[in-house]
């Protein structure tokens, strides 16, 4: 038997936005891949000199600029309610979940970055901290889901975003006829390249798995929560060393009090996140 690990990241997310996807590797008995997993993540960070320093940098520029923001007011959020949102939202399958793609959700999609109902500058600090806290789940990746039916799997992917800047993103994935089931999980910081820019820095990857729906137990939190291993070790400086620079930065095409759009440039895609609930 021969093990074999592999570990493709492609970051992307635009809201803080990130998504992530991940062919992360796992034993093969065969030379023929099993696993696959997408994640989501969107921007961050300010500071565009050296990794290690960026990555400190962006943490203390970002989070004093919160504090201000957030100390002083609370920005009101977009009070957009226009026919194509509600078209888009109620053509969605799963509220929440990953949706098939289709010629009528992309072109609603197109309608509303068309449309003027999105909050202006949405790459700024300023515009998306007044609604980025919250837990957002990918509901539109026509990228994705052509990945998780070429491979015969199961996705969801949402982001959970603090008024700090901290974020995390969990990534579920379900081969059932491998029965291969868990979480890719990842944490980092987020924060504004320009008005219409954002970024995200990732600095910790962490799995959970499990066995059957059944013992579903959820994602560890934090890389803290996961018990020390050396499969732990690996997958920490795999995420790390694959955190780089060109999978950080992600357009944002629009966003509103609810959703938002992102442009992952290096695959010409787009991807659309739902936000669910305000921490």
């Amino acid at each position: 038997m021969v093990e074999q690990y592999r570990f493709y990241i492609v970051l992307f997310f635009g809201l803080p936005n990130y998504i992530m996807y991940i062919n992360f590797g796992t034993i093969m008995r065969r030379p023929r891949l099993i696993s696959a997993i997408l994640i989501s993540a969107s921007c961050c960070a300010f500071d565009h000199s050296s990794l290690p320093n960026r990555r400190r940098k962006t943490t203390h520029l970002t989070r004093t600029a919160i504090a201000w923001i957030v100390d002083d007011r609370r920005l009101p959020t977009s009070t957009a309610t226009s026919a194509t949102r509600s078209d888009f939202v109620d053509a969605l399958d799963a509220p929440y979940g990953l949706n098939g793609a289709s010629e009528s959700r992309t072109r609603l999609i197109e309608d509303l970055i068309r449309g003027r109902d999105g909050l202006g500058e949405p790459g700024s600090l300023e515009t998306f901290m007044s609604v980025a806290p919250g837990v957002w789940w990918v509901v539109y990746a026509p990228h994705m889901t052509a990945i998780s039916g070429l491979l015969g799997c199961e996705l969801s992917v949402r982001y959970e975003l603090n008024e700090d800047c901290t974020m995390s993103s969990h990534a579920r994935y379900s081969f059932p006829r491998l029965n291969l089931h868990g979480y890719l999980s990842v944490s980092g910081v987020y924060g504004s390249v320009s008005d219409t820019v954002c970024r995200v820095d990732f600095d910790e990857a962490w799995i959970r798995t499990f066995n059957g729906e059944s013992h579903d137990r959820g994602p560890y939190p934090n890389v803290v929560s996961v018990p020390d291993s050396i499969t732990k070790s690996f997958i920490r400086n795999v995420g790390r060393a694959l955190f780089i620079e060109p999978f950080a930065i992600f357009p944002v095409s629009y966003l509103d009090d609810e959703l938002i759009v992102f442009d992952f440039e290096l695959l010409r895609t787009r991807i659309c996140a739902r936000r669910m609930s305000v921490h």
